[in-house]
């Protein structure tokens, strides 16, 4: 599994700060992936007990049948696709203010 450098060091490097960039979107892409997967087969929604070898011939197996089917393109309500909000524009979003620690008296009133 690739790390990525830490803050300090990609401060001063551009290549190790693209690096960087590039593994988190590479790690988002996967994720995204197995997450779609985790909905269409809910079998890894637990732990995969299987040797790695054989645990990544089933993940295969799985995005094989599913382009092969053709399955995003015929269900596609029932994927989740979160938008790219890189270069969203910001503008007209204000900050939220902190609500501060604990509920007072008034909040565990409403509880009861």
């Amino acid at each position: 599994m690739m790390k990525p450098y830490p803050r300090a060091q990609i401060l001063h490097d551009e290549k190790k700060r693209k690096f960087n960039f590039c593994l988190s979107k590479a790690r988002r892409t996967s994720e995204n992936a197995f997450g779609i997967m985790s909905t269409i087969f809910r079998i890894f929604f637990i732990p995969i007990n299987l040797k790695t070898e054989t645990e990544t011939d089933s993940i295969i197996v799985v995005c094989c049948n599913m382009l092969r089917d053709d399955y995003l393109s015929l269900n596609p309500t029932k994927v989740d696709i979160t938008p790219n909000l890189e270069g969203f524009p910001t503008q007209n979003l204000i900050n939220l203010a902190g609500t501060g620690g604990f509920a007072g008296a008034e909040g565990f009133e409403v509880r009861r």
